[in-house]
């Protein structure tokens, strides 16, 4: 059997759901190629002392507005887990939910030696059909010059997520034992070019000559990053950082 999967991850920078359609982010505008199984990572959520006492009471926002898009569609939400700003949703399709099993979140927190989940990653992961499946949302450290904390050489990121993420009473445990791992989130990689540069090479759609000089590709293709894992073609450009509300990059920051 084939599962037809949508992945999508938003910083969505301490604001509220905007007033607009979310049926293509979610995959849900074109009936005859809905997905099986959709997976959202959100970072910055806000984390405010008393906004996750409210949450106690009624659901986030976010996870509200999306569990009604999704479930316009038929997949119904396996479950939505927090650590501090990021938010992780997971549904699968009402047709699949009988063969869901061993449905477990997993939380790794990289910030502060490990003491502190401003960044880090949260997971779910179950079974299905037999086979395993794992997507972790995580949220990186920022700024150009901190490139080897997302790696693998100072307080690696990606390697503390990826060795100690685990999850409890169910097989595997292990997160990058899973038959399927998706990951997905804010990794804050940036690119190593002048700003000039970057602008020329998109104004002229050349992706392809950008990407050569993007961090996570770099420290991919040297081993110290993601190895195995493959992504998708990178048709579109940078969507760091834009002013708030517009498509025109912050090129202040």
């Amino acid at each position: 059997m084939s599962l037809r999967i949508h992945v999508c991850t938003w910083n969505v920078k301490v604001t509220q759901p905007p007033d607009e359609d979310f049926r293509s982010f979610l995959h849900l505008d074109n009936e005859e190629q809905l997905p099986d199984i959709v997976a959202v990572g959100l970072q910055e959520v806000d984390a405010k002392p008393q906004s996750l006492l409210i949450e106690y009471i009624k659901e986030n926002s976010w996870v509200k507005i999306l569990q009604a898009y999704l479930g316009a569609y038929g997949l119904v939400k396996l479950k939505s887990i927090r650590m501090l700003g990021m938010v992780h949703l997971v549904a699968v399709h009402t047709k699949h939910l009988p063969f869901v099993r061993e449905i477990r979140p997993g939380y790794c927190k990289t910030a502060l030696l490990g003491l502190l989940g401003t960044k880090g990653a949260v997971s779910l992961r179950f079974t299905l059909y037999g086979q395993s499946f794992c997507f972790i949302n995580s949220h990186f450290s920022a700024h150009a010059d901190y490139e080897e904390q997302r790696n693998l050489v100072v307080h690696p990121e990606y390697e503390s997520i990826s060795q100690s993420l685990m999850f409890a009473n169910c097989t595997p445990q292990k997160a990058m034992e899973h038959s399927y791992v998706f990951w997905l989130g804010d990794l804050n990689y940036r690119i190593n070019e002048t700003i000039e540069n970057i602008k020329g090479l998109c104004g002229k759609k050349e992706y392809s000559t950008l990407w050569k000089h993007d961090q996570l590709l770099q420290g991919q293709q040297a081993g110290k990053c993601f190895v195995n894992f493959h992504e998708g073609e990178l048709a579109f450009p940078p969507t760091y950082k834009y002013n708030p509300g517009t498509d025109e990059w912050d090129t202040e920051r």
